[in-house]
């Protein structure tokens, strides 16, 4: 038997339905056992764009208060 499957696991033969909710209750029901809040994007090039967005909508709104921004990158293998 198979043990290692990761390597055939795709979002193309997985409904969007299960990574991306339509609406807020369907997006907790998919999210509940998580401890920090998720999102599942269909590509790793969506993922990148919706971080970089937030990361710069977070440095605007500490600029317009007058306050610094700090992001940490943690560096190494066990991140």
């Amino acid at each position: 038997m198979k043990t290692n499957l990761s390597s055939q696991i795709t979002l193309t033969r997985i409904p969007s339905r299960y990574f991306r909710p339509e609406n807020a209750y369907e997006h907790s029901v998919l999210t509940r056992y998580e401890k920090i809040p998720t999102t599942i994007f269909g590509s790793a090039d969506e993922g990148s764009v919706a971080i970089a967005n937030e990361i710069a909508a977070q440095i605007r709104r500490k600029q317009e208060n007058g306050e610094n921004f700090v992001l940490a990158l943690p560096g190494g293998r066990s991140p």
